[in-house]
């Protein structure tokens, strides 16, 4: 729940850090990725920091704009063939991930996107430099050389991204009829029609607010509201837009308008009076943002570990949208 911006720039230090490597195993590894595509009769070019790609289909009249990309991918190690990850199409919508930003991993594959249009299909190689390295994870022995192959469906602005956000909101405040109101001070004794009380939702409508949070108020305070530097009590249950709980805490104590916890959070929690309860809906720009794309996601754990990503990288994807039912039950 607590921002990681520390770890966060401890991770892109340490992106900026990789494909800086000059070693044997590089040029080994170069020699070997050469011979694959000489092999297979496949013209290539490489990138500045040393990813390989080449041509599967190309769209000449593609968008070129935008570094949210939207992709499936195969992952295969080039030596042994075998496949070590997937995103297809029968597998849903494409991921999303962010050129540019330090928040793809591994950072080849950022360098390896750099010029692929809207539509177009390529393969990419990475030496073990520009690939997991020296890192110790499950599924991807040390020294692999990874091939992908990646088609690229969309791209697109962070803006663009901030739009269908708001509109996936708004469904879901509509899809959950959660501006039906009911004042339980004005009928406490009101039984919702066959009795299931999550159809009526007390005791305001949704309020926008002016950064793309939306807030409502479920349940009333005593009037006592919040300031910047006082340290808050809250119970929370975080939730995705399929309702999903991705984390959960009672007793989470902070100081509010510290930046310790994500920016949306605070904006709702802004709007509280002690003992309320709320519910707050929260883009991405005012959560974790592109968070950081790893594939394979079986790494994750491993990177977690290894203080390589942060640690919310194992539980809301890239451009997530998320949901918090927060109590706030002390101002101290």
């Amino acid at each position: 729940m607590k921002q990681i911006t520390l770890l966060f720039l401890a991770f892109a230090i340490l992106l900026a850090s990789c494909g800086s490597d000059d070693s044997p195993t590089k040029t080994l590894d170069s020699e070997t990725i050469e011979q694959y595509l000489s092999d297979n009769s496949l013209t290539f070019s490489t990138t500045s920091e040393g990813a390989y790609q080449y041509v599967i289909a190309s769209n000449p009249g593609g968008n070129s704009t935008g570094d949210v990309f939207s992709i499936y991918y195969t992952l295969t190690n080039l030596e042994s063939g075998d496949l070590i990850d997937s995103h297809l199409v029968a597998d849903g919508d494409p991921i999303k991930l962010l050129r540019n930003a330090d928040a793809i991993f591994p950072q080849g594959l950022d360098y390896g996107l750099a010029d692929i249009l809207e539509g177009e299909s390529y393969g990419i190689i990475l030496p073990d430099s520009l690939g997991y390295g020296d890192f110790v994870v499950s599924g991807v022995p040390l020294g692999t050389i990874l091939h992908f192959e990646v088609e690229v469906v969309m791209r697109e602005s962070e803006s663009n991204i901030a739009t269908s956000e708001d509109i996936l909101i708004n469904n879901y405040i509509l899809g959950h009829n959660l501006n039906d109101t009911l004042d339980s001070n004005l009928f406490p004794n009101v039984v919702p029609p066959n009795g299931i009380y999550n159809l009526i939702h007390p005791v305001d409508s949704v309020v926008a607010l002016t950064n793309g949070v939306y807030y409502k108020r479920t349940a009333m305070g005593n009037g006592i509201k919040v300031s910047t530097g006082d340290s808050i009590t809250v119970d929370y249950n975080g939730l995705l837009l399929d309702d999903s709980s991705f984390d959960s805490l009672n007793g989470f104590k902070y100081k509010f308008g510290s930046s310790s916890v994500i920016p949306g959070l605070d904006s709702g929690v802004g709007e509280m009076e002690q003992s309320e309860r709320a519910t707050i809906f929260i883009p991405s720009s005012q959560a974790y943002g592109a968070s950081v794309r790893v594939i394979p996601e079986s790494s994750i754990p491993d990177l977690v570990t290894q203080l390589v990503v942060p640690d919310y990288t194992a539980r809301v994807e890239p451009y997530e949208v998320l949901v918090f039912d927060v109590t706030l039950q002390i101002i101290h």
